[in-house]
């Protein structure tokens, strides 16, 4: 998981970094070529507005792919349940889940 979040991390510090090289970029064009300042701020407007948009992309990429992963995982562990059965594994989950409730009421 933690280099999940490392990926992440990379993907939205890059997407920084191209944001303030291209607004850079814009501000050494708008004075070779004379751009207005409302040329400026609406071409500012759209760099800002793709970076959003990219950066939301990223976000909710990263927040399905973890939204998957825990269904498959939901959906491998349900089907690997014996209908009447309990595995040790489930039983010792709910013994430690009941133990913790009741110390914590205590």
């Amino acid at each position: 998981m933690a280099k999940d979040n490392q990926i992440k991390r990379v993907d939205f510090d890059a997407l920084d970094s191209a944001l303030k090289v291209v607004l850079e970029t814009l501000a050494e064009i708008s004075k070779k070529q004379n751009l207005s300042q409302e040329d400026v701020n609406y071409l500012t407007e759209i760099i800002n507005d793709a970076y959003v948009n990219r950066k939301a992309n990223i976000f909710i990429n990263k927040f399905t792919v973890d939204f998957e992963q825990y269904l498959n995982h939901a959906f491998k562990f349900a089907m690997n349940q014996e209908s009447n059965e309990l595995s040790d594994y489930t039983k010792r989950l709910y013994y430690y889940k009941s133990k913790k409730h009741l110390i914590e009421r205590d």
